[in-house]
């Protein structure tokens, strides 16, 4: 997705200043300060008064489902990691098992239930 501003593409980022907005995801120019493209990934897209078009909308949702399918995958490999060297696996989950984790937890982050990054435990991952 393009920056309405000056046409570059979008990067999805997080809120890290202190405040009420802490932890927030947000769609912010690459160019700033240069260029002050922004909204916010949870609202932004999606207001009724936006100048985004439908197939914009659409994209933007398909990289945030990308996005929290990467974080997930990204959370579930470093607890299987974790879980490997301190050898509490009994087996190896097949791809199968590990996609289908992926998937489920793609969900709760895209949903804004959790922040894999944070709250994942590993009970969650039952292999």
């Amino acid at each position: 997705m393009k920056c309405d501003k000056c046409q570059s593409e979008m990067e999805l980022k997080v809120v890290q200043k202190e405040g009420q907005n802490k932890g927030r995801k947000y769609w912010g120019c690459p160019n700033y300060p240069k260029c002050k493209g922004f909204f916010w990934a949870d609202t932004g897209y999606e207001n009724k008064e936006s100048k985004y078009t439908e197939e914009d909308k659409e994209a933007f949702k398909r990289k945030d489902q990308m996005n929290a399918r990467q974080s997930a995958y990204k959370g579930i490999t470093n607890l299987l990691a974790a879980g490997i060297e301190a050898g509490l696996l009994k087996k190896m989950p097949t791809n199968n098992e590990i996609m289908e984790k992926v998937e489920k937890h793609a969900k709760y982050i895209y949903d804004g239930e959790i922040d894999l990054d944070k709250n994942l435990e590993t009970e969650d991952v039952p292999f």
